[in-house]
């Protein structure tokens, strides 16, 4: 990193980062806090809402009014989720569903919950996600992998392509599908990951 054709010491740099994380984090609460109105018969989707950054996605767009369904497969954390919620005394309602994303029944289970109450589906976000076990790339085994590529690539597609019926077909501007990822944690033997 070179800051205006100087060479960085670390005072420079965690200056420059504490500003750069400060700026991000307004805007994207700022984001989050002010966005479009958002009309009663809308709903949005979140994987993996009743934890991490999952559970504080869910809970900023219940503090909005938003109906929220979250899908899980943790009931515990579904039900403190919304237990959270209601001690906070936020105005949107939740929908825990108990539910695998890697499951054709879970992704349907989380359809037929939109049918039921009858709302628009406007945003999926797909958040819920897994890390390979801490171990040597060359030692991982298909299961692990496979099991990572079923929860962060393939549940997302299938659980959106079973979504998509439910959209709004009016001011379809309002639709969105987003992935939200984190830096996976560092293992030996693993490469650097960010995203």
């Amino acid at each position: 990193i070179v800051f205006a054709g100087k060479s960085p010491n670390s005072r420079n740099m965690l200056s420059t980062i504490r500003r750069f994380a400060r700026k991000n984090y307004v805007a994207a609460a700022r984001m989050m806090s002010t966005g479009r109105d958002i009309a009663d018969d809308e709903i949005f989707v979140i994987t993996g809402g009743g934890s991490g950054i999952g559970q504080a996605t869910t809970l900023k767009l219940l503090e909005r009014g938003i109906t929220t369904l979250v899908m899980g497969p943790i009931e515990k954390e579904l039900v403190d989720t919304d237990a959270k919620a209601k001690e906070m005394g936020l105005k949107g309602e939740m929908i825990g569903v108990l539910a695998d994303i890697r499951a054709k029944e879970g992704r349907q289970a989380v359809s037929d919950a939109i049918t039921k109450s009858g709302k628009t589906l406007r945003t999926i976000i797909h958040n819920a996600g897994v890390n390979t076990p801490c171990k040597m790339m060359m030692d991982i085994g298909v299961e692990d992998w496979e099991r990572v590529m079923s929860i962060n690539m393939n549940g997302p597609l299938y659980l959106t392509q079973e979504l998509y019926k439910h959209f709004g077909k009016t001011d379809t501007d309002k639709n969105r599908i987003l992935f939200l990822s984190t830096i996976a944690k560092e293992c030996k033997g693993l490469p650097k990951y960010k995203s």
